[in-house]
């Protein structure tokens, strides 16, 4: 009899502590991304999406005053949109052990959006192509045939 009262306490006890860790760190963590002890994640991945351009050189001024003044305040006023870098007109630099230089040369726009999810990002996109205000930005385009090549990363942050 003794020893089951022990163990019926040592059982309660262990609910306790367990009770009491589970409501501290719900209460010290809330909103932080929770990570098992192999590395997987209970909450989605927030990804970066990294967009570059080698965009038409000699359309490119008409191009930076359609975006700065058409299609940067649509696409920041709807997407996550982290920033927009345009070529300053700097030599670029290539380096590395294998380095070769891309037959267009470096991208000359780049752009990152933050995503909550590949959903969010394709419901993002498919409503932004069928969205009435953007098909108008579109439309006066300087050049959409100007894109020699687009590339996409996705990446996450560390």
């Amino acid at each position: 009899m003794k020893i089951k009262l022990n163990s019926l306490l040592i059982i309660l006890l262990c609910f306790a502590i367990a009770s009491c860790n589970t409501t501290s760190s719900n209460k010290n963590n809330s909103g932080v991304n929770k990570t098992n002890i192999v590395g997987q994640s209970n909450s989605p991945k927030i990804i970066y999406e990294i967009r570059s351009y080698h965009y038409l050189p000699e359309k490119f001024e008409i191009y930076k005053k359609w975006a700065i003044e058409e299609a940067l305040p649509y696409l920041r006023a709807n997407l996550n949109v982290l920033g927009f870098w345009v070529d300053n007109g700097l030599t670029s630099e290539l380096t590395g052990e294998d380095p070769i230089e891309h037959k267009h040369g470096v991208a000359n726009i780049t752009w990152i959006i933050e995503w909550k999810s590949e959903e969010a990002r394709k419901i993002g996109f498919e409503r932004l192509e069928n969205s009435p205000e953007w098909k108008k930005i579109w439309d006066n385009h300087p050049d959409s045939k100007g894109y020699l090549q687009m590339e996409a990363r996705f990446t996450e942050a560390l």
